[in-house]
């Protein structure tokens, strides 16, 4: 198992990283010298994935970051989460612009951010930032940064020029997510919080829970999040196709459920609570500002998701 992970790329695994020459000022030395001093296993990954020398770009107008007004997302609730925490670190899988991991580094003090993303999309992103300028006049005015994006490795780029002033506090990841969390877990990587921004589907939460079952707060993006879906029925014979909605929050009451937590939601931002953590019975049941009755839900979920027939295939 060790064998196979340890000739994947990226290569983030100390189990490899000790069969190079610990020589002074080797990559292996650099790294054995940040996770022997740092907390939560962020050194070792920053020594890992280091900042370009030199800034890529100028930085991006924020609203091209995609990322929601103040008091309109919810993003507040995770910056509640780690109140108290001298140095708190946040996980964060679906990078994308980097808007999430600003908001972060400006609203929570002393916070270590540690992003993952792939950046191996091809041309869709840029197609779709493309078509986001596109959708109303007062979003024109970004067009101007739809070329850099076109440029090899332009999105990655751009994290690292928007990020460019926070880069002590920040390390941005290139790898696939399930897979780099267990590579991150085995780095000895120890978050105050993982917030998922990247498949609805949220396989994703179902491993980081196994890899980090307490001592975590689970929460992410896209509360509202559907997207429908053509499915061919198994029985060819019938000759219809199904009309399935794919919901994001009946995914997570899904995961509540199954795993014993409560979930509150408010704007795109969802946040998961254990009930295991929370100690006394009575604290169980206390009140959770912006709680959701996973159960009304997932009701509403199933009435949405309920299998119609369409034309016949052609």
């Amino acid at each position: 198992m060790l064998q196979l992970l340890c000739t994947n790329r990226p290569p983030v695994k100390i189990g490899c990283l000790t069969t190079a020459k610990n020589t002074p000022g080797s990559r292996a030395s650099r790294i054995a010298m940040a996770s022997s001093t740092d907390d939560n296993g962020f050194g070792a990954l920053r020594a890992r994935w280091p900042f370009p020398p030199q800034r890529p770009y100028p930085p991006f107008h924020a609203p091209l970051t995609l990322a929601h007004g103040r008091g309109k997302d919810g993003r507040e609730l995770v910056v509640d989460l780690v109140r108290g925490i001298r140095e708190p670190l946040i996980l964060e899988l679906g990078v994308f612009l980097g808007g999430s991991l600003a908001r972060w580094l400006e609203d929570i003090p002393n916070v270590r951010v540690v992003g993952v993303d792939p950046y191996d999309w091809g041309s869709n992103s840029t197609d779709y930032i493309d078509a986001w300028t596109l959708q109303k006049p007062w979003k024109r005015q970004w067009r101007q940064y739809v070329p850099q994006l076109a440029e090899p490795k332009a999105f990655l780029n751009t994290v690292y020029s928007n990020l460019w002033a926070d880069q002590e506090q920040t390390v941005i990841v290139q790898g696939f997510s399930p897979s780099i969390l267990v590579e991150l877990h085995k780095q000895g990587l120890r978050p105050d919080v993982i917030y998922f921004d990247n498949d609805k589907s949220l396989h994703d939460l179902w491993v980081a829970h196994t890899l980090w079952p307490t001592g975590v707060h689970f929460s992410g993006d896209d509360w509202g999040w559907s997207q429908i879906i053509n499915i061919r029925p198994r029985d060819a014979k019938r000759g219809r196709p199904y009309n399935t909605s794919h919901n994001a929050a009946g995914n997570v009451c899904d995961f509540a459920r199954k795993a014993n937590f409560r979930v509150s939601a408010r704007g795109a931002t969802w946040v998961l609570h254990s009930k295991m953590q929370q100690g006394a019975r009575e604290q169980q049941h206390a009140q959770i500002p912006d709680e959701v009755d996973c159960t009304q839900s997932e009701k509403a979920i199933r009435g949405r998701s309920i299998q119609s027939r369409r034309k016949r295939w052609t």
